[in-house]
């Protein structure tokens, strides 16, 4: 009589030995997580332990492009203008306010797309909105904690590494010029706060009226303009004694600006007064060549989402004894910037460091002012936004400058913490 054989109870057997393999043991054992060649997984978190390294990345699953949309969008248009095409490729998810949209295809910079994508509603949007890209996969840009970033404890002492440094040789560095990161082969940075650490190749070191060698002298180097994308490095030879540098870090004569309903000029005048909304500090102290300002941007109240981004104007020079800068033979000088917080981040503060030099110095005292203009683009979020003033640095050298300029000087470290 021929054997009979049980298929159900095979079955069982079979799905039993599938399901008890390294791969299901390990999802069971961790929650989920699911394995790779060099560790596991879950979402937009990595842990990879392989070589003998191990990291644990994170990626965001929003990055900014870097552009944004060129025209006004009604609710149903698939041919999106958008300002660089270049920077995305066919079959990337975007977002424009709270939609998200599949790039079918690009030609020059219009993106063809697939509209109200992920569950998402198709809606209007507006000429200059934020597009950000949806990392579904894995981001070339992501955070990093590795045993090379680690905070570390020997003896009770704690070191740790940098977050971000390159070093830049000094055949891309030209001082008295500036450098643009990326032009010179470099990746931009996500912050301002960086330093910058010269390291000097050969620079003559005595005054160039004297052969002099042992007369008073000193070199000095400085990164001005700090910017994401680059800085201007500057370097003189400074003959006779060295200035005073002084910081003020309390008693301003107007220590906060506030963002007001009134839309201030984004390009202020030498001649146009501090307004009440502005923060203000003359200081009673004439020859300063230099000035740093450090502030804080006080976000608070969030709502809505997308982005928030504040227009702000830092203005430095001699004071006309009252309420406005000197004439505008005097020195006088102002910089403006856009400051970004996303509603995903919250309340909270962004740091800024501006900084300014006056070659000449200035025969009055020096005032500096701070004055936040407008909300930069038109998204769903909003904020109170608030500027405090920490400190105010300021030099008054008493040598005489030579202003040293050209390539191949000195090696730079541009190191971000």
């Amino acid at each position: 009589m021929p054997s009979i054989v049980n298929t159900n109870l095979r079955e069982a057997r079979n799905r039993k030995a599938r399901t008890n393999d390294m791969n299901s043991r390990i999802q069971e054992r961790v929650g989920g997580w699911q394995p790779t060649p060099s560790g596991i997984k879950s979402g937009n978190i990595e842990i990879v332990s392989s070589g003998g390294d191990q990291h644990l990345r994170v990626w965001d699953k929003y990055s900014d492009s870097g552009t944004n949309a060129a025209e006004d969008i009604d609710n149903s248009e698939t041919d999106i203008n958008v300002g660089i095409g270049t920077k995305f490729i066919a079959s990337q998810m975007i977002q424009i306010g709270t939609e998200n949209m599949y790039i079918q295809s690009i030609s020059s910079n219009t993106l063809t797309v697939r509209r109200g994508q992920d569950g998402t509603s198709a809606v209007a949007h507006d000429n200059g909105d934020d597009i950000y890209i949806v990392n579904a996969k894995k981001s070339d840009t992501y955070t990093e904690l590795s045993s090379k970033t680690l905070e570390f404890s020997v003896a009770g002492n704690v070191f740790n590494y940098p977050r971000q440094l390159q070093i830049i040789p000094a055949s891309k560095i030209n001082f008295g010029t500036a450098l643009d990161f990326t032009d010179a082969g470099f990746v931009d940075y996500d912050s301002i706060n960086y330093e910058v650490l010269f390291m000097p190749r050969s620079i003559q070191t005595y005054s160039v009226t004297s052969t002099d060698e042992n007369s008073a002298q000193f070199l000095k180097f400085a990164a001005e303009s700090k910017s994401l994308t680059g800085f201007t490095p500057t370097a003189e030879l400074q003959i006779g004694a060295a200035g005073t540098s002084t910081t003020v870090t309390s008693s301003f004569d107007d220590a906060s600006a506030v963002y007001g309903d009134t839309e201030q000029s984004d390009t202020p005048p030498y001649d146009d007064a501090v307004e009440s909304g502005d923060a203000d500090h003359q200081l009673a102290t004439a020859n300063v060549t230099s000035i740093i300002v450090n502030f804080d941007v006080v976000y608070s109240s969030f709502v809505g989402t997308g982005a928030m981004n504040i227009l702000w104007v830092v203005r430095a020079g001699e004071s006309d004894g009252s309420t406005a800068f000197s004439s505008s033979g005097a020195e006088y000088s102002s910089t403006e910037n856009i400051t970004s917080r996303h509603s995903s981040s919250g309340n909270g503060t962004e740091t800024e460091s501006v900084s300014f030099t006056f070659a000449a110095g200035m025969s009055a005292s020096a005032r500096v002012s701070i004055r936040i203009c407008e909300e930069f683009g038109d998204h769903t979020a909003d904020a109170t936004v608030q500027i405090n003033l920490t400190s105010i640095t300021f030099a008054t050298p008493a040598s005489t400058a030579r202003a040293i300029t050209g390539t191949d000087l000195a090696d730079a470290m541009v190191v971000a913490y």
